[in-house]
C-alpha cells in the first residue's frame, strides 16, 4: 500500500508539475500584460 500511494502521489505531483510549469507562466503573465497595456 505505501508504495503505491507513494508511486500516486509522486505522479500526481509530477503531473501537478507538468499541468502548472506550463499553464501557470501565460495565466500569470497574460492579466499583468493586459493591465500594463490598458487592457488592449
Amino acid at each position: 500500500m505505501r508504495y503505491i500511494l507513494s508511486s500516486d502521489l509522486q505522479r500526481a505531483v509530477d503531473t501537478a508539475n507538468l499541468i502548472n510549469q506550463p499553464f501557470h507562466l501565460p495565466l500569470r503573465t497574460t492579466p499583468y500584460c493586459a493591465n500594463a497595456t490598458g487592457g488592449n
